[in-house]
């Protein structure tokens, strides 16, 4: 095992490591560096002399040096067994022999930097990082310390640069331009490189001997009387692989400028060799993990050994796929289906890590658990569904039919804290199941709305109901608050849906030549007994809602297509009116109030040809983002972001809060057509959005390292699966903060630091817990002058044992300016409690260990293999407990530190040794 280890170092030290890629993320409200796992650790003589800094990310090494970044990827290379070994193979010890590496390299050099580039890691991480190896202390290296940023201070005159960590374990970076600083100094130089170009969408290809990396097209904003001013720029290309950036728009050089460059993460096809294949909705879990559903005709669609349902059930089947949270690959694949059809129409995951899916199908043998809610089919031309698998995807924890004699649809779900199942969709059958006490019972026209809440056990209804007028009533999408209301929207035809008097529109709109219906929202209440309110929504023409979010504030935000020259829009909109020539629709966005009578905003948003979507989610800031699709040449995307390819394109945009502005729009495509297909096709965290839709283009746009990179069904149809990062406009952050809990003197102390300010200043000390809001709780006045040090004692901390706590600081200029820090986290301790921490983690010569537990106590640390095996055994550990172990000599793998307490449940750690 040492000698695998020493070979690969040998690799590293044999090749310079160079260059990351282009690839930043805009501030947003919760800085991604204090929740990422990447951090920089300082050389303190660990590493090769000339190393500053350096990172590991996904098997990926970066080196940060006084003049540039070095970046290596290495590989194992399956090197066939020398003939004179083979008649060896079949022991066990034959099998052992060294591997065999190789490394792909290459440089970014800042070229022409100042003389006066100071780099510096900041927002420093707890614990110490000590290497001591061999037998000559002198050359152990103790106390390195690890930073969650790298700042290049003043690496061009007025620029700095900073590299940052995000919870998808990559690294991005920002150019921050000060007043009258001139972009055309900067300038990158790669080696070790076949070559770089730029593609028509702007991004920054870049050949190298294992394929190409992308770096996305820059974007890049100024504040404007407290706006975002976008600035338009783009990569310049200069001979010898250089590049740098060149503004070819209008912008203000007495201000600050911030470029950024939006990312594609990564992106992965998931599909057979030959037939259609179609991804439906997508989610994620606590640990990012993502979760797809979709339906294929394929037997040999990508599927997993030992999951459910390994073999194609025949005509359309469900399949449901859990994978890494990086795209790379496959946790499980299943096939879920009978001998007919599925239409998998939504997925959730609950706490457990279990997936949750729901459509309507047409198999008569659809696979049913004993105990259900429904163990047979209604006899309906088609027929709800709802499914529950194990967080393994081996068995199927409940499943049941939904739906009566006629045809039921279910199209959307989302899931209750405790994994119950609320469902909307339409049915026509007059024996749908309902239940007692419910608002409605009676089945009105051509097609009914239903919402249904299904136990977590899927065996009871807790409430089922019907709202119906006299024509077709379709729901399209459904979400939930904290009191488990339901929220609801779709498209009706009917004119006397229950609708109060006091909501925005209490009866319908449509009155032109082409489909009669209007969109309609509604709020029920969380026993299902009571219509909270109904609105409808549109203009004279065909008005149709396919997605809805609600806000903390129960403020409803809704996206659909429009076919009315006068859809109701608020006189701030980004577009008051269709565009020209938009006979083939516009999208449109809305944001109600949190009893549906007035509008906050309302807007158009689309190109002069089709234009659809599906999907709209927010993040904490309120601003609202939208998966769609477009044949419109002209849809608006935003400087920098990739344009109109060809058919129809995927469009991601982002809406300001007050929906008066574009922050982001960017398409996506390859030759032929992409459309998403359910409101469950975006799931947005913070600012990331995964999306899952489908294709019919070999071209699309991909990312090296990825499960599939390549289409394999020609032009057919195929999932493709990505994250792609977008991101809120702030302010330059000029002040870092840390918070730190201080046990002997029961109180969180916040400390933050300002650099730059020149004008008197206020602070403001903000601080939130994981559920709650920004609430302020405390003020200092600043330094009128220069740089400054402050703290702040939170002595009301004491009283949150147990909880996340996250700390801000926002302060004020005397021009009236205001600016927000990044964000500090810190757990407050409960009383007693037993606490455990290993670092590193992965680890490879030196292991810290740390914990803490009551006074008094005697407890024992274990650490122990996958076998069982104790490697490591101490009967004696006393509070406030520290150990440092070399395991230099155990053998690579995952093992298990547990720390026992009498009395208490055992905390334990998997911690892995490479």
């Amino acid at each position: 095992m040492q000698r695998n280890r020493n070979l690969l170092l040998l690799l590293i030290i044999l090749f310079q490591l160079p260059s990351v890629a282009l690839s930043a993320n805009p501030h947003s409200p919760l800085t991604e560096a204090q929740s990422s796992q990447i951090y920089f650790e300082e050389n303190r003589g660990q590493f090769e002399e000339g190393i500053a800094y350096q990172s590991f990310v996904n098997g990926i090494q970066v080196r940060f040096l006084d003049a540039g970044i070095s970046y290596a990827m290495i590989h194992e290379v399956d090197v066939p067994t020398p003939e004179k070994y083979k008649k060896y193979e079949n022991y066990r010890w034959a099998g052992e022999r060294e591997p065999n590496h190789e490394a792909l390299v290459w440089n970014t050099r800042f070229v022409g930097i100042s003389d006066q580039t100071r780099l510096s890691g900041q927002e420093q991480m707890p614990g110490e990082i000590n290497y001591i190896k061999g037998d000559v202390s002198g050359k152990w290296v103790k106390n390195a310390h690890r930073f969650r940023e790298l700042w290049y201070y003043s690496l061009y005159e007025g620029i700095d640069l900073r590299y940052y960590g995000t919870d998808e374990q990559q690294i991005k970076y920002d150019f921050i331009l000060k007043p009258y600083a001139d972009i055309d100094q900067i300038r990158m130089q790669t080696e070790g490189v076949v070559g770089i170009e730029l593609n028509a969408a702007g991004e920054c290809i870049i050949h190298t001997l294992w394929g190409t990396v992308t770096d996305a097209a820059p974007y890049a904003w100024q504040l404007v009387n407290g706006e975002k001013n976008e600035v338009q720029v783009r990569y310049s290309l200069g001979d010898e692989n250089t590049f740098g950036f060149s503004i070819s728009g209008y912008y203000d050089p007495s201000l600050p400028l911030v470029i950024d460059p939006l990312t594609l993460n990564w992106s992965t096809f998931l599909h057979a060799s030959t037939s259609d294949d179609y991804v439906i909705a997508v989610n994620r879990d606590s640990l990012d993990y993502v979760y797809m559903t979709g339906y294929t005709k394929s037997l040999a669609f990508p599927i997993t050994p030992g999951v459910y349902q390994n073999i194609y059930g025949g005509g359309i089947d469900c399949f449901v796929t859990k994978m890494d949270p990086n795209g790379v690959g496959l946790i499980f694949s299943t096939y879920v289906g009978g001998s007919d059809w599925e239409l998998p129409y939504a997925i959730g995951v609950t706490q457990s890590n279990e997936p949750i899916i729901s459509g309507f199908m047409n198999s008569n043998n659809y696979p049913v658990t004993p105990g259900a809610l429904q163990l047979a089919s209604g006899g309906g031309l088609s027929e709800g569904f709802v499914t529950k698998l194990s967080a393994d995807g081996a068995d199927v924890i409940y499943s049941s039919y939904f739906g009566g004699i006629d045809r039921d649809y279910i199209y959307d779900m989302v899931l209750g804290p405790a994994g119950e199942a609320y469902l909307t969709g339409y049915t026509l059958s007059y024996d749908f199941p309902l239940t007692t006490g419910s608002y409605s019972n009676t089945l009105g026209g051509n097609g009914d709305i239903f919402v249904a809440k299904l136990n977590s056990d899927g065996n009871a209804l807790t409430y089922s109901t019907l709202i119906s007028g006299t024509n077709y009533d379709i729901a399209n999408t459904i979400a939930i608050n904290s009191d488990g209301e339901a929220f609801v929207a779709g498209n009706t035809g009917s004119s006397d849906l229950p609708a109060s008097g006091s909501v925005l529109q209490s009866s319908p709109n449509f009155s032109g030549p082409g489909m009669p219906e209007d969109a309609f929202i509604l709020k029920l209440s969380a026993d299902g007994s009571a219509l909270k309110y109904l609105t409808y929504l549109g203009g004279s023409d065909s008005d149709v809602v396919y997605g809805l979010v609600i806000n903390s504030n129960d403020e409803v935000f809704v996206t659909g297509v429009t076919f009315s020259a006068n859809y109701p829009v608020s006189a701030t909109a980004y577009q008051t009116g269709p565009c020209p020539g938009f006979g083939m629709g516009d999208l449109f966005v809305t944001r109600l109030d949190n009893t549906a009578s007035a509008i906050i905003y309302s807007t158009y948003l689309g190109g002069s040809d089709v234009d659809f979507c599906k999907s709209i989610r927010i993040n904490n800031a309120n601003e609202a983002h939208i998966l769609g699709a477009t044949r419109s040449s002209d849809f608006p995307v935003t400087t920098g972001s990739a344009g109109y390819t060809a058919m129809y394109d995927i469009t991601l945009s982002v809406l300001s809060d007050n929906g008066s502005s574009i922050l982001h729009s960017a398409m996506y495509g390859g030759s032929y057509n992409e459309y998403p297909r359910a409101s469950g096709s975006l799931y947005l965290k913070g600012n990331r959005m995964t999306v899952g839709i489908t294709t019919h283009s070999p071209d699309m746009p991909m990312t090296a390292g990825t499960f599939q990179g390549v289409k394999t069904n020609g032009t057919a149809d195929a999932p493709w699966v990505a994250t792609v990062e977008v991101g809120t406009v702030l302010p330059v952050l000029m002040a870092s903060v840390t918070a730190k809990w201080e046990k002997d003197k029961r109180h969180t102390t916040v400390h933050w630091q300002v650099n730059g300010e020149k004008s008197p200043l206020t602070f403001f000390v903000e601080r939130k817990t994981a559920e709650g809001f920004w609430t302020e709780i405390g003020r200092k006045e600043g330094n009128p002058a220069g740089s400054g040090e402050y703290f702040f004692r939170d002595e009301e901390s004491v009283r949150m044992a147990g909880k996340w706590l996250f700390y801000r600081i926002s302060y004020q200029t005397e021009e009236g300016d205001r600016y927000i820090s990044g964000i500090a986290q810190v757990l407050i301790p409960e009383e007693n409690a037993v606490s455990l921490s290993v670092f590193p983690n992965p680890a490879a010569d030196l292991l810290k260990i740390e914990g803490s537990f009551p006074p008094g106590q005697v407890a024992q640390l274990e650490i122990v293999n996958m076998a069982g095996q104790a490697v490591y055994r101490n009967t004696q550990i006393t509070e406030d407990m520290v150990r440092q172990l070399n395991i230099s000599s155990w053998a690579s793998g995952f093992y298990y530190v547990k720390l026992s307490v009498s009395g208490q449940s055992p905390v334990v750690e998997r911690l892995l040794v490479e």
